[in-house]
Formats: C-alpha cells, sequence, structure tokens
C-alpha cells in the first residue's frame, strides 16, 4: 500500500494521522477507513501503536475522532484484501446500486441501474 498522509501530529510522543476532506462528514466510513490505513503504515513504519486518528472537515472547520479499534483494523485490512485481489485478478465484482451511486463521479461509466435491468431482462427473456 502506498500514499501520502495529509499531515501526522505528534503531542506527547504519541503520533497520528489527520486527513482533510473538502465536504462535510458523510454517511460512510471510506474516510475512517482511509485514516485507519494510514494509522497501519505509520505503525509499520515505527513500531509504536495507533490509537487514533483524525477526519478534518473543511465545511464545518471541525475534527472528527476516528477511534482506531480492532473492528475498523479488520475492516481497513479486508478492504485492502479486496483491492489487492482486484489488482491482481481484473475482475470486477458487479456494480451494485445504492444511494451513495448517487454523487460518484464515475456514475455515468457504472450503471448500476442499468446492468441491474439489463441482467433482469435476461433472466426474463
Amino acid at each position: 500500500m502506498i500514499g501520502k498522509s495529509d499531515l501526522i501530529e505528534a503531542e506527547s510522543g504519541q503520533l497520528y494521522p489527520v486527513e482533510y476532506k473538502r465536504g462535510s462528514r458523510g454517511e460512510w466510513d471510506n474516510d475512517e477507513l482511509q485514516v485507519c490505513a494510514q494509522a497501519l503504515c505509520l505503525e509499520e513504519m515505527t513500531g509504536q501503536k495507533i490509537t487514533t486518528g483524525y477526519v478534518y472537515y473543511a465545511h464545518s472547520h471541525q475534527r472528527q475522532l476516528v477511534e482506531i479499534s480492532e473492528e475498523l483494523r479488520a475492516k481497513t485490512q479486508a478492504t485492502i484484501e479486496a483491492v489487492t485481489t482486484l489488482l491482481e485478478t481484473g475482475i470486477m465484482p458487479k456494480a451494485i446500486y445504492s444511494k451513495r451511486c448517487q454523487g460518484c463521479s464515475l456514475y455515468s461509466r457504472c450503471l448500476p441501474q442499468a446492468i441491474d435491468k439489463v441482467g433482469r431482462y435476461q433472466e426474463a427473456v
């Protein structure tokens, strides 16, 4: 995994990642997954356990605390493994339409509703 952290801060010897986002807090956990991935990288680089991080939302000018829990670590690791598998095999998962699709910049290329409709049509034929 590679990437650049927006900011790494230290307080009393404890490091923590801070991710900057332009908008406001969303409904999903992708921001927390990103902070956790940064924490995992910091742990590997420093040997120090990272227990917290933050997401700063420019819209609200607020920092959101991210607890780097075992559950979040497991979700992050599962996401990393899924992306690794996708890159190694080239097999894309089937598009599943959800509320999240409405704001996606790739919606016009993905068209999850159209794919679902074609699938239902083919089953009927």
